[in-house]
């Protein structure tokens, strides 16, 4: 009889309808103020695996984005100087899928010159939802400040310049192929950041023209390049020789490190967790364990900034 029953058609030829929920927005992993309002009130947010949402009144309230429904797994928003909101999607951090897994490949890069009404596909994976295409999954995108359309971008493709006039192009300095996981920006382009695989760090101080790693390995003064599961970085507003990476290891963390001269030579410190602060940087001092930095998200929810 078990036999009979499996072996019968599954399907009752049933019409599904959606029903929601619809206002979940996720797991948040990129947040921007619009520049195009000056009051600051405007800003864009996504959600792994909620969508695209925009917030007129500084945060108070959301609205789901009604042009953007390519992909709900976004990853980064930028704006570039021309004013034109760029989204990538499908962060590497939170897995492809299988069974158990949470599925977060996304659907490549996309523009919308209209402020968010209609969104078009600059690039994406060459098959849906195969996590071994190129721009299945892009960890971050930052506007050049150098050009008004230039836009840095870095995922399983690689680590990539983009204008809209001239499309992509590889850095020199770094490998066309490599896995970049991070990427960060001086306020004056003048210094880019890529982080490539888990552990290592690739500079340019001439505005992205040429890059070349970091010095990395055990010794003082080099930035760590063992015990390492990811690199997130930050590039002082007011400063940009002042350099931050935070490195997590799941759950635990090496510190966090800084080199007051973009990252030349052997000039990184350790200046958290505490015990680590010298020179002209203080000591950052939050209380929290070592051992025990972010639990078992320490690889997916970290985040690096530096107050002005």
């Amino acid at each position: 009889a078990e036999a009979k029953i499996a072996s019968q058609p599954k399907s009752l030829g049933l019409n599904w309808i959606e029903m929601g929920p619809d206002n979940v927005g996720g797991r948040t992993r990129t947040i921007t103020i619009d520049p195009s309002d000056p009051s600051g009130n405007t800003l864009w947010a996504g959600g792994v695996t909620g969508g695209l949402w925009k917030s007129l009144d500084g945060a108070n309230t959301w609205e789901n984005v009604a042009g953007f429904n390519e992909n709900l797994i976004v990853s980064s928003i930028a704006f570039t100087g021309n004013g034109h909101l760029y989204v990538a999607t499908g962060p590497s951090f939170d897995g492809g899928g299988g069974t158990g897994g949470s599925g977060s490949i996304g659907a490549g890069l996309f523009r919308s010159d209209d402020n968010g009404g209609t969104f078009t596909l600059v690039i994406g994976p060459s098959i849906d939802w195969n996590e071994g295409s190129d721009w299945a999954f892009i960890n971050k995108i930052a506007a050049d400040p150098l050009n008004s359309e230039g836009l840095w971008a870095g995922g399983n493709a690689g680590f990539k310049h983009y204008t809209e006039t001239g499309g992509f192009t590889v850095p020199t300095g770094i490998s066309a192929t490599a896995n970049c996981r991070a990427v960060e920006v001086s306020a004056d382009g003048q210094v880019v950041v890529a982080g490539i695989s888990s552990n290592q760090a690739f500079i340019s101080i001439d505005g992205g023209n040429t890059f070349a790693q970091a010095s990395q390995g055990s010794t003082t003064g080099r930035l760590p390049n063992t015990g390492v599961d990811r690199m997130e970085f930050a590039v002082s507003p007011d400063d940009h020789n002042y350099i931050y990476a935070l490195q997590p290891n799941g759950g635990r963390t090496n510190g966090v490190f800084v080199s007051q001269n973009a990252g030349q030579g052997d000039t990184w410190q350790r200046i958290w967790p505490p015990g680590f602060g010298t020179g002209l940087v203080r000591q950052r001092d939050r209380g929290a364990s070592r051992h025990q930095f972010a639990g078992s998200v320490g690889r997916r929810c970290v985040l690096v900034e530096d107050h002005p």
